[in-house]
């Protein structure tokens, strides 16, 4: 898992409650006006803006993950917030729809955090079960199974 900043969060925090103060932003006023725009004020295509933030996490944490990556990360976050009723079905579909998903999918055990642990500790356990047969067998001067 790719680790944050916590200047991240700082900033989200700052633009959430100035959200939340009911403040009005330029790129939301006017045509054509966009938050994240090129220099020449068109907003940036997918390459562009894939390239800015694989950019900005290289140069906060020395990683650059793939987008995919960090779309499953966010919806992972975005299903756990809606488990605390954080976030509603609305706002679910929204995201799923603005990522090109279908809503099936982002509800698949494809993003299911507790269904990856699970997983993850199944493949872990055996793993571990065998190398630990293979210490003992080597202790007792036996073939490995």
């Amino acid at each position: 898992m790719t680790r944050l900043p916590s200047t991240f969060g700082h900033y989200i925090t700052v633009y959430k409650t100035a959200r939340e103060s009911a403040a009005s932003y330029e790129f939301e006023s006017g045509e054509g006006a966009y938050l994240f725009e090129g220099r020449d004020g068109r907003p940036f295509s997918v390459s562009s803006w894939t390239t800015v933030v694989k950019e900005t996490f290289k140069r906060h944490s020395a990683l650059s993950p793939p987008p995919k990556l960090l779309r499953a990360i966010f919806i992972v976050w975005l299903r756990d917030q809606a488990h605390t009723n954080k976030a509603t079905p609305e706002i679910l579909k929204s995201c799923a729809t603005l990522m090109k998903h279908q809503l099936a999918t982002q509800e698949s055990d494809v993003y299911d955090k507790k269904t990856h642990e699970r997983l993850t500790k199944s493949a872990f356990d055996f793993t571990s079960s065998f190398a630990d047969q293979c210490a003992q067998a080597r202790l007792r001067g036996e073939p490995m199974p």
